[in-house]
């Protein structure tokens, strides 16, 4: 019984926040205007040239990857333009201009966030994008794998809320040894669970900066989230497998476990498919992985601080 009053304090924090950034979302939207933006990259900027229409989204989708208005005549990198009924984004990747056409806003914007990762991976020789979740805890970084629905940003986003920095709760970038942060901003669909919790409950509704299509956009505050570019060595990577009830267990991956979870999970635009591979299995080879089988996000995020923390 005290779980659930836990839990519907937490929910009735969250369904208040939303309310609240709703009319947020009406202020930051009106400010719209045309412009060039130079993104932070992990070498030199990154520069987008964004349609008028999309400038209010950029608060909402990137939060902690440092960004600023350039001038008009910058070479840009990537273009979001309104195109008929929807929008086109045009990439320049070297010598090559691709252009892809979106029916709506949330469609090529997504799609943007994605060009700035792999703009971002060619600035560097080997860094891999993994679409998971990841935090960092005192004494490293864990990563969280799994197929769509299984819980990666849950895991992620309640490992920040009893004390972790999050990193990432879909995309995380590794470089050698260390797992590093995109900036970008979490997400949460709603309703939250039942079983969300009153400390969950209040920590995602406080940070809610407003709903769209059931999903929650959420601003974290100072230092609970890395900055593009900062991270913390990693200490596993772990395949998540949620199952109906019971405690959360972490049981020892092998190597090919963890070499398919990450193989379907990586991306690296700028390596060959024999390199991505082979620099996968160096990564397997030199970090513990394990299998986690939880019901419950809080517990899982509990069960990883003590994978890292130890005790």
């Amino acid at each position: 019984m005290r779980e659930i009053a836990e839990a519907g304090q937490g929910v009735g924090a969250a369904a208040a926040a939303v309310a609240h950034s709703r009319a947020m979302t009406r202020t930051v939207s009106s400010n719209n205007a045309p412009g060039v933006i130079e993104f932070r990259g992990f070498a030199r900027p990154i520069v987008a040239r964004v349609d008028a229409a999309l400038m209010g989204e950029l608060p909402f989708l990137i939060s902690e990857w440092p960004w600023r208005r350039a001038p008009l005549a910058r070479r840009w990198h990537v273009r979001m333009t309104a195109a008929g009924t929807g929008y086109v984004m045009t990439e320049r990747r070297g010598r090559a201009v691709v252009e892809s056409f979106y029916p709506t806003a949330p469609h090529v914007l997504g799609a943007f966030l994605g060009a700035l990762i792999a703009a971002a991976l060619r600035q560097t020789r080997d860094a891999v994008s993994l679409h998971a979740g990841a935090a960092s805890f005192s004494r490293g970084a864990v990563v969280v794998l799994g197929p769509s629905m299984a819980g990666k940003s849950s895991v992620a986003l309640h490992m920040a809320a009893i004390g972790a920095r999050l990193l990432g709760d879909d995309s995380v970038a590794i470089a050698e040894d260390r797992a590093l942060s995109f900036g970008l901003a979490p997400k949460l669909r709603l309703p939250l669970p039942a079983d969300a919790g009153r400390l969950f409950g209040g920590f995602a509704g406080a940070r809610i900066r407003r709903t769209q299509a059931g999903i929650a956009h959420l601003r974290l505050r100072r230092g609970e989230g890395a900055r593009f570019g900062q991270g913390a060595k990693l200490r596993g990577i772990v395949i998540l497998k949620r199952v109906e009830e019971g405690r959360p267990r972490l049981l020892p991956a092998d190597r090919s476990a963890a070499m398919r979870a990450l193989v379907t999970h990586a991306f690296a635009p700028q390596l060959g498919a024999a390199a991505l591979v082979a620099r996968l299995a160096a990564l397997a080879a030199r970090t513990p992985a394990y299998t986690l089988e939880f019901s419950r996000s809080r517990e899982a995020a509990r069960a990883l601080r003590r994978l890292v923390e130890g005790g």
